[in-house]
């Protein structure tokens, strides 16, 4: 999980692969972002008998707590070849960010 704080909000990038966007849930509090997912266990099967498998779980739960909160109208997520990216403003700024946006055009 990558996090990148700026002056006006958050950007997460995790790695879901193998997660069908349908088998994803992004959940925004105020101040922390719950990503679960669930990928269907793989059938493969070898000769021997496995050890360790790290990549067969099923699920992937991550609980991120945010040092400001954000703005929970403004949140954006896109999943695409296994990555998901989320993108949140902080309180108060999307307001500032798009009447700015308004005023340079």
């Amino acid at each position: 999980m990558d996090v990148t704080e700026t002056e006006t909000g958050f950007a997460i990038r995790v790695d879901a692969p193998g997660i069908d966007e349908k088998d994803l849930e992004v959940r925004a509090a105020p101040r922390s972002l719950c990503i679960t997912g669930k990928r269907p266990e793989s059938s493969d099967q070898k000769e021997g008998t496995t050890i360790y498998s790290e990549r067969r779980s099923k699920h992937i739960f991550r609980v991120l707590q945010l040092p400001a909160e954000t703005d929970l109208d403004t949140v954006h997520a896109t999943v695409s070849d296994g990555l998901v990216e989320i993108k949140l403003l902080k309180v108060g700024l999307s307001k500032k960010v798009l009447l700015a946006k308004a005023a340079t055009v």
